[in-house]
């Protein structure tokens, strides 16, 4: 009898801890969304980094079959496109509250022309504002867009070489672009020529145009008419000059570094 009392007092005790540790469940209050550039981590987009990535929660009653529509405008396109994004189920505890949500990401880019396929939506050569829309209007955020040229550099360690890209909102091949190029151990000043990257060479059009301008390092003084730029190999500076303004990075950095101001 004792033996029944204490099973039924265990089985009771148990059931008592079970109840409290148990917590109550309901779907978040507030949906989220952020949005930055892919890249920087910015909230502005530039015709060399032109990806923005967004990344938001939703109650699990405004997903619809595991996917959300996600809706893309800008001031230059205000009907934009619509895409199905799916979403995979998360959740947190906050006191005794089990709250339940739905996550979603994605990614969408600035570009000089509407693409749904690609997800790229037109903003405007002055500068835009591109805008995502959640759901039926459940939540929504907007980054910017700057539409200024803007350089970004490449490194190719294999052949201790380098490109430096310049992008534009839209270039037709008849503008001609020079740089001048430098670094630390020689400051002779190397003019370059871009060549033009014509966008019908590729299977699909770029977001935007860019020129583009390669030379090779060379482990001594630089040479203008070979394209070949004097550095320090152990580590050197490379400074650039285009448009008025200086720009500089370390030489071998990583590959899609952006180009810093001085």
């Amino acid at each position: 009898m004792k033996k029944i009392t204490f099973i039924i007092g265990v089985t009771i005790a148990t059931a008592v801890i079970f109840s409290s540790c148990k917590k109550e469940e309901q779907s978040i209050e507030k949906a989220v969304l952020d949005v930055e550039n892919n890249i920087t981590g910015t909230n502005t987009l530039t015709t060399s980094y032109e990806t923005m990535s967004f990344d938001g929660q939703v109650a699990p009653e405004d997903v619809t079959d595991g996917k959300i529509t996600i809706k893309v405008t800008s001031n230059a396109d205000p009907t934009g496109f619509e895409m199905q994004v799916s979403t995979t189920a998360g959740d947190y505890v906050d006191g005794k509250t089990r709250y339940l949500y739905e996550r979603f990401t994605g990614l969408v880019n600035a570009a000089n022309h509407t693409d749904a396929d690609a997800k790229r939506i037109k903003v405007a050569f002055a500068g835009d504002v591109i805008k995502i829309v959640v759901g039926d209007n459940i939540i929504e955020k907007t980054i910017n867009f700057d539409g200024a040229e803007s350089l970004k550099y490449q490194f190719w360690s294999s052949s201790s070489s380098a490109t430096i890209f310049l992008y534009g909102y839209s270039y037709d091949g008849s503008e001609t672009k020079q740089i001048e190029v430098w670094t630390t151990r020689d400051d002779q000043h190397v003019p370059l020529t871009g060549v033009w990257n014509d966008p019908s060479q590729y299977q699909g059009l770029p977001a935007f145009n860019d020129f583009s301008f390669s030379f090779t390092y060379n482990d001594g003084w630089s040479y203008p008419a070979d394209k070949l730029i004097g550095v320090y190999p152990e580590g050197d500076t490379l400074f650039v000059s285009y448009g008025g303004k200086t720009y500089q990075t370390v030489y071998n950095a990583n590959t899609n570094n952006s180009l810093t101001e001085l």
